[in-house]
C-alpha cells in the first residue's frame, strides 16, 4: 500500500479498513440467525475471537495510519502537540532512562533540548503497540499517546475488559462460554460502534489538525 501523504488518503485507509470489517461481521450476525441449537452455539464460539480481533485490528491500524499521515506531513517537531513529539522522542528519552554512559545521556538531552526544529519523525510502525490484550488500559495509553480525547470511551471500559475481551480469553483458552444469538448480536454491535467512534476521532483530529500544537 503506498504511504499516506494526504488527508484523503488516510479518509480512505480508514474508511476502508472500517468496511471490510463491518461485512464480516455482519455476515456473521446473518449465519448465526439462520443456523439451529449446536451449530449455532458453536459459530457464537467462533465468532467472538474473531470479532475481538476487528477490534484490536482496527484500533492499532488506523491509529499507525493516523501516526504515518502525520509523520508524512514533515512538520517541526515545535509544530505537534507534545504526546506527538513524543512518539518521536521516544527513543532518545528511553537512552536517558536506561544508559549510564554520559556521552549518550548528554547526546540524548542535546537532541531533545536543541531538536525542536527538525523535522519531525514519528517511528510509526512501532509505536501502537497493543501488547496482544487490548484492554481499556492499554487501549486508553493508545488513544492518549496519540491525542485522541477518551472521554467518549470511559464508560464502555468494564465492556472493553468484562464482556469483550474476558470472552476472547475464555474461549481461547478452551473453557466453555455460553453466549446466545441475541448476546452475540448485542456484542458485535456494541464493538462496532466503539471502532466507529474511534474512527470518527481520528478523522476529526486529521481534519482539524488537531496534531498541531495550540497557538498561545
Amino acid at each position: 500500500m503506498s504511504k499516506i501523504k494526504t488527508l484523503e488518503a488516510f479518509q480512505d485507509y480508514v474508511d476502508t479498513e472500517m468496511a471490510w470489517r463491518i461485512k464480516e461481521v455482519s455476515s456473521l450476525t446473518t449465519s448465526i440467525d439462520s443456523s439451529k441449537e449446536l451449530t449455532q452455539k458453536t459459530m457464537i464460539r467462533a465468532s467472538v475471537p474473531l470479532l475481538y480481533a476487528h477490534w484490536e485490528g482496527f484500533i492499532k491500524n488506523s491509529a499507525t495510519k493516523y501516526i504515518e499521515y502525520v509523520s508524512n506531513l514533515r512538520l517541526k517537531y515545535s509544530d505537534l502537540e507534545d504526546c506527538l513529539v513524543v512518539l518521536g522522542m521516544r527513543k532518545k528519552l528511553q537512552e536517558i532512562t536506561s544508559s549510564n554512559k554520559h556521552d549518550i545521556i548528554s547526546e540524548s538531552m542535546k537532541f531533545i533540548l536543541s531538536g525542536q526544529n527538525d523535522k519531525a519523525v514519528l517511528n510509526f510502525e512501532s509505536a501502537i503497540q497493543t501488547e496482544s490484550n487490548l484492554k481499556s488500559h492499554v487501549f486508553d495509553n493508545i488513544a492518549k499517546s496519540i491525542g485522541v480525547s477518551v472521554e467518549l470511551f470511559n464508560t464502555k471500559y468494564n465492556f472493553i475488559d468484562e464482556r469483550l475481551l474476558k470472552r476472547r480469553n475464555c474461549i481461547a483458552h478452551g473453557e466453555y462460554l455460553d453466549i446466545n444469538a441475541a448476546e452475540w448480536r448485542n456484542l458485535s454491535q456494541e464493538t462496532i460502534a466503539l471502532m466507529r467512534t474511534f474512527k470518527n476521532e481520528l478523522l476529526n483530529n486529521a481534519s482539524t489538525k488537531k496534531f498541531l500544537k495550540p497557538s498561545t
